[in-house]
């Protein structure tokens, strides 16, 4: 974690975080310590807990603001569908994910290879799965929901539901539209993100991170930017530094840079293809640019075997979430129940975010409801 003349070292070994806490914020360690205690000692999974502010329970402990900001920072990008806040169920999560636990990255050809057990457990279990197949309209008797039709107009029963769509997204589908709907927040934070293969692999040769968290100010800012991109803080990726087995297939020598977007703006772009086109280019240009300056590398994208990035639209586009926001709404259905007896909101907008949390949300909902 990199900040203005501060940085923290974070891997799957807590002691190191500890230690450069220590030495970097030599006052602050005990401080530290009261609020990893606190941490531990809190129920993240309970679906019953309701929204409380993270900035309010750190600061209970930790008194320096660049800390508070540092330690925020990887987590609110991992994870944080809210401006400059966090919920403090959501920000344990994403604390014992990441400071705890450390990254991994699932092994053989990555999180395809996990998907495709899950399909298969699926499968076995009696599932059938429908792909390429979206859900026009989900009819109800103001109480259930008594039809699901497909876009091609088949007409689907079922005694529970389960939509991981987005609480918005699905609450829109329903026939009649519930007037509750007006009432619900939607998502704004986007991100532009960039992967880079360089034809020459050799110039990400001296980096060994395997994630760098970052801002080029005191004072972080994780909120929607004014302009279609804000690089002052984001993520730079290292895929090929994780450690892999002799039976793994790491990844090709790449690099992956995430920045905070504006998704009104993009949205509006993506209206005129050229001009999208040309903006998305300009920007991945310059992220490119002062992330080998912010690295000390040369040129990233001369000769670069392989460029490629998404925007919000790009979100909006293959997941249908509103403002092409990642993360969904900042109002999170923690019980998962709606107004409908038995429908039931699993995934970003239940409250467990990132791709593990996804599983969790589905399974946790499930458990709950379903399997009773």
């Amino acid at each position: 974690i990199k900040f203005p003349g501060h940085t923290l070292t974070i891997s799957n070994d807590f002691s190191e975080l500890e230690h450069s806490i220590a030495e970097q914020f030599p006052n602050q360690i005990d401080h530290f310590h009261r609020l990893d205690a606190a941490v531990m000692q809190f129920d993240e999974l309970n679906l019953d807990n309701e929204f409380t502010s993270a900035r309010q329970f750190v600061k209970q402990f930790i008194t320096n603001p660049i800390l508070v900001d540092m330690l925020f920072c990887p987590l609110m990008f991992y994870g944080s569908a809210i401006p400059d806040d966090m919920d403090t169920a959501q920000f344990v999560i994403m604390y014992k994910s990441i400071f705890k636990e450390g990254f991994f990255r699932p092994a053989g050809a990555g999180i395809r290879m996990l998907l495709n057990i899950l399909r298969q457990r699926f499968l076995e279990s009696g599932g059938i799965l429908r792909l390429g197949c979206g859900i026009k309209q989900l009819i109800t008797d103001h109480e259930n929901i008594t039809t699901v039709i497909t876009d091609n107009d088949e007409r689907l029963q079922a005694s529970q539901i389960l939509s991981s769509a987005g609480h918005i997204e699905t609450l829109r589908l329903c026939q009649p539209c519930p007037k509750k709907l007006n009432n619900i927040p939607p998502g704004e934070l986007g991100y532009l993100e960039t992967v880079i293969i360089p034809g020459n692999a050799e110039i990400l040769s001296k980096r060994r991170e395997t994630i760098i968290f970052y801002s080029n100010r005191d004072k972080f800012s994780y909120r929607q930017p004014n302009e279609l991109f804000d690089s002052n803080s984001g993520v730079i990726c290292f895929p090929h530094n994780f450690q892999f087995t002799s039976a793994d297939h790491p990844p090709e020598t790449m690099l992956r840079a995430t920045v905070l977007a504006n998704s009104q703006q993009w949205l509006k772009l993506a209206k005129n293809r050229e001009q999208y086109r040309q903006q998305k280019k300009a920007a991945v240009a310059a992220i490119a640019k002062q992330t080998a300056t912010l690295l000390e590398l040369p040129p990233l994208l001369p000769d670069a075997k392989l460029i490629d990035a998404f925007t919000p639209q790009t979100i909006l586009r293959y997941t249908g979430h509103i403002n092409g926001a990642i993360y969904g709404s900042p109002n999170k259905i923690r019980h998962g129940r709606t107004d409908y007896n038995n429908l039931f909101i699993c995934g970003t907008d239940q409250g467990f975010l990132g791709i593990t949390g996804a599983m969790l949300s589905g399974i946790s909902i499930a458990n709950r409801y379903l399997l009773r």
